[in-house]
């Protein structure tokens, strides 16, 4: 199967360089990386130039203006751009485990949406990591933050002993996430009502669910480990948990300000 790959970005080009690396360290790779940068200043632009040059699959950098936090329009962008069937969606301050698209190509199936493992890196171990610019070996529970077992390890075995858990308890997760294009397409994309930080991937997961798309958990595979970093603001987290809370009650599968309203730009 053929698949894109969707890195949010803004303006944080240490952890940036770490997630391209990786990503370009898959035993199976992507057909394209596309970089959804929501207004990062030209120093991105220059790394993402640099990794272009050295990289044997193709490496877009998607760019909108910056007006404040825009997650939702900047991955519409993205998702205008993206030429294969299916997406894997993750942030650009993430390192994905060498397996991580072999493992969700693997688990791909027509009529479900799917949610991988992350395992919160600690601060310490996170600028260590930044400072070299290299991704390390391996990892081990000393440089995770609550560390759970089946988020960070990868066993065929235990894969295969619980193939998959149709009910998550811990919700979605947009830093790791992967879905076809078409049922993002039915939908209208994500919802660009949603800006500042916060629930624009609830929204989004909870539409395709509506729409009859059901969501998977891949557990002991599908593996990232998220750089630490301070707690965004959340200025807008109220307004964008209302709309939320719309869209649940009134069981909404397409979103009026969606990729439809921006299809021309």
């Amino acid at each position: 199967m053929n698949c894109s790959i969707i890195v949010s970005t803004y303006n944080r080009i240490d952890a940036l360089s770490l997630t391209l690396q990786s990503i370009l360290n898959q035993s199976v790779l992507p057909n394209e990386i596309i970089v959804a940068d929501d207004g990062s200043n030209e120093k991105t632009k220059n790394l993402i130039l640099d990794f272009t040059s050295k990289s044997t699959i193709p490496i877009i950098h998607c760019w909108q203006e910056d007006k404040g936090f825009r997650l939702a329009r900047i991955r519409n962008l993205a998702l205008m751009k993206a030429r294969f069937e299916y997406i894997l969606q993750i942030d650009g301050d993430v390192i994905l485990h060498p397996d991580f698209v072999k493992h969700h190509l693997f688990f791909a199936k027509k009529g479900f949406f799917s949610r991988g493992c992350r395992v919160e890196l600690n601060e310490k171990y996170t600028k260590e990591i930044i400072s070299f610019n290299k991704i390390p070996k391996q990892f081990n529970n000393s440089q995770f933050e609550n560390y759970k077992l089946p988020n960070g390890t990868s066993s065929l075995i235990m894969r295969w002993l619980l193939r998959l858990l149709r009910k998550p308890s811990n919700g979605v997760l947009g830093c790791n996430m992967a879905y076809f294009l078409s049922d993002a397409k039915a939908i209208n994309g994500f919802n660009n009502d949603f800006e500042g930080w916060g629930m624009e991937d609830d929204d989004f997961s909870t539409r395709l669910i509506n729409s009859g798309v059901k969501m998977q958990t891949i557990k002991f595979g599908a593996i990232l480990y998220h750089l630490w970093h301070k707690t965004a603001d959340r200025n807008n987290f109220t307004k964008n948990q209302k709309i939320l809370n719309e869209i649940i009650e009134k069981k909404i599968v397409k979103c009026e300000n969606g990729i439809s309203k921006i299809i021309d730009i």
